[in-house]
């Protein structure tokens, strides 16, 4: 797949990261021209294909929904099942512990993990009727509708708490406006001259924000320091295995609770982290805001004390907690009002992104300690009961797939 140029649209090419348990991903998107695709035409995929990762996090496994063509790259196989067998049952079956113990068993590699795809023909599946097959995928999807709500009322808590919030610290979410067309005197044009910078939503959120009887601060004059990371050459000898390395944190590892992933897909090593990146070593309660491509927006708090480093996908804010706490700030920056302030700062371009220096402008609201304080206890309130909801979902998620094992050991 060498030589691709992506572009701003087109044929959507999917990576590793794209394959999930639960369905595609289509995260920090990326797309080729036609010509690539028909000169990559063996790696089309279209619905009912099933996806199976080979590279980096090996294993993951789904069946193509949601997109009418795409390609892939070499991080996946497809498989396009005969008429004998389900999409959706060879997707649950590869995702099981029968289908994951092969894989796990094909995988090679010192450093990153990766299967030959042509022993994927190798793995073998139980194939009982297509009656049967039906059966199991009903049992298992009506365990993920389940699953998918107690999630969504997780997400509902987050988005209750927010209201709660903004109206304890007395702000209102600006209303998007959907016309095209406005008009704005030159002395109203703040730094960024563009059009999409200047629309009225914004205007308006800035001039309520000065208004509000809170002080306002930028990040810059409340942070310690602000800093990004890098990213070592793709397939040098940066790189290690979990059990040796040190944690390389993306944006997409960021949660949607502000937390950040202790499931790291990938390491580097010690000697890369103590120089080479010496620069970028997070600590804890360091602000974490992804400020690259489709995650950019998502912030999340350091919340470990283990060593570990950051791409350049990420800024780090290192603030000084005797003006504000690391998640009331996060939280401020998560919400309606913060992710806003975040879209001002964003470039309209193909790629999103914005700078360190524009990170030190951001602005955000700064109550007592006593009140972030109170806010940082709800929040933290909220959490729990949203990982109680999670957990919840994931347990009864495995039971169903655990109970879809011993069928498939019964009917064999």
């Amino acid at each position: 797949h060498g030589g691709i140029n992506y572009t701003e649209d087109g044929i959507r090419y999917l990576r590793g990261q794209s394959v999930t348990e639960q369905g595609l991903e289509f995260i920090d998107e990326r797309y080729i021209s036609i010509e690539d695709h028909t000169r990559m035409i063996r790696a089309e995929v279209i619905p009912g294909d099933v996806l199976l990762t080979i590279a980096g996090s090996i294993g993951n496994c789904c069946v193509v929904r949601g997109v009418e063509r795409a390609n892939i790259n070499q991080a996946i196989v497809k498989i396009r099942p005969s008429v004998s067998i389900d999409s959706d049952y060879l997707s649950i079956f590869l995702n099981s512990r029968y289908g994951k113990f092969q894989i796990n068993r094909l995988a090679n590699g010192a450093v990153q993990l990766n299967v030959n795809f042509t022993e994927v023909g190798d793995i073998q599946v139980v194939v009982p009727s297509l009656e049967i097959q039906s059966s199991l995928v009903a049992e298992i999807e009506a365990a993920r509708q389940i699953k998918t709500q107690k999630l969504a009322q997780a997400d509902k808590l987050l988005s209750n708490l927010d209201v709660y919030l903004l109206d304890l610290l007395g702000l209102s979410i600006t209303q998007e406006s959907d016309r095209g067309v406005f008009a704005i005197r030159v002395s109203q044009i703040r730094s960024k001259l563009d059009s999409y910078s200047n629309q009225p939503r914004f205007r308006r959120l800035f001039q309520n924000l000065q208004s509000h009887q809170l002080p306002v601060k930028k990040l810059k004059f409340i942070a310690t320091d602000i800093f990004s990371g890098i990213t070592p050459r793709s397939g040098g000898d940066a790189y290690t295995n979990q059990l040796e390395g040190i944690p390389f944190v993306r944006s997409g590892e960021i949660t949607k609770d502000g937390m950040v992933s202790d499931n790291n897909a990938i390491f580097i090593k010690p000697e890369i982290h103590d120089v080479l990146m010496r620069r970028s070593q997070l600590q804890e309660g360091d602000l974490l805001i992804a400020i690259v491509g489709a995650t950019i927006g998502s912030v999340g708090v350091y919340n470990r004390t283990t060593p570990a480093n950051i791409n350049q996908a990420i800024a780090v804010v290192r603030l000084d907690s005797s003006l504000v706490l690391p998640n009331f700030a996060r939280w401020f920056l998560s919400s309606p009002i913060g992710q806003s302030i975040l879209d001002y700062f964003k470039r309209p371009v193909a790629r999103a992104n914005i700078n360190l220096e524009e990170i030190g402008e951001i602005p955000i609201l700064i109550p007592s300690l006593e009140i972030q304080r109170s806010v940082v206890e709800q929040i933290e309130r909220t959490r729990l009961e949203m990982r109680k909801l999670r957990q919840e979902a994931e347990t009864n998620w495995e039971a169903a797939k655990t109970l879809f094992e011993q069928r498939l050991l019964g009917e064999k």
